[in-house]
């Protein structure tokens, strides 16, 4: 006997087999599994018995056997990290072209909340990282998310959150602040939040809460290049919402 060869377990084994005949040729009876693998009826009977409990396999209405939940939730979960990585290089991309920091936030239990960010050297510095909250009337992500949000999430929100003064140019006025709410797509918030500091931010549509995906730059930039930003924007925006919306996302898989 070879020292070296390794321990098998042939229940797993034959398990594992049963397994791979169903994933290559689709639902199966016990007998056809039987005659396909070589695996006599009576052990396939016990394997398949095992394997639907512990959720590997499910057995149908017709009787044969198809791969369970087990697998279905592996298949999910690889999904989901594969749009998760997708949208992690799309804002990664943003915040390359445009030379700006890119925010993901959403509406999470009242609070206006950093998903995730990407920085870029070129953009000022925002103390702004995964997790952080921002005021909903003084950036572009804030405007965008409660300009989505319910009537009664905005007014709890607003209730919870007055309209705090971070610069001069910070609206303090709740008609101001309604006026642009309703202003269409595109949030804007001009050194509101931090002097030499401007955002723009749009909506993230499908996704199971208020978000929205913004830019964060210097404010010197010319009017011609932020409707260049805008965009750029845009369309991210647009093939981010699906990459969420397909993974039916929550914040805390989505922060990195």
């Amino acid at each position: 006997m070879d020292q070296d060869a390794p321990t098998l377990i042939q229940s797993l084994q034959r398990g594992m087999k049963l397994i791979d005949t169903i994933a290559e040729r689709g639902p199966s009876t016990a007998r056809s599994l039987s005659e396909s693998t070589g695996i006599v009826i009576a052990t396939v009977y016990r394997l398949v018995r095992t394997l639907v409990h512990e959720g590997y396999l499910a057995r149908s209405e017709d009787g044969r056997y198809v791969l369970g939940p087990q697998f279905v939730n592996v298949a999910d979960l690889e999904g989901r990290a594969r749009d998760y990585r997708l949208v992690r290089q799309s804002i990664a991309r943003l915040a390359t072209t445009t030379r700006s920091h890119v925010l993901i936030g959403g509406l999470i239990r009242g609070r206006v909340e950093v998903w995730s960010s990407v920085r870029h050297p070129a953009a000022p510095h925002v103390e702004c990282w995964p997790g952080a909250e921002l005021p909903g009337h003084a950036t572009a992500i804030g405007k965008s998310i409660l300009a989505q949000a319910t009537c009664s999430q905005r007014d709890e929100y607003l209730g919870r959150n007055p309209l705090h003064s971070y610069t001069y140019r910070t609206i303090e006025i709740g008609s101001q602040l309604e006026r642009q709410l309703t202003g269409g797509p595109l949030s804007i918030s001009d050194q509101e939040f931090s002097y030499g500091v401007t955002c723009m931010a749009v909506p993230l549509v499908d996704v199971n809460m208020p978000a929205a995906l913004g830019l964060s730059y210097s404010s010197d930039r010319s009017a011609r290049v932020q409707d260049e930003l805008a965009e750029q924007l845009l369309p991210a925006a647009s093939r981010i919402s699906k990459l969420l919306s397909n993974s039916d996302v929550s914040r805390s898989q989505v922060v990195a």
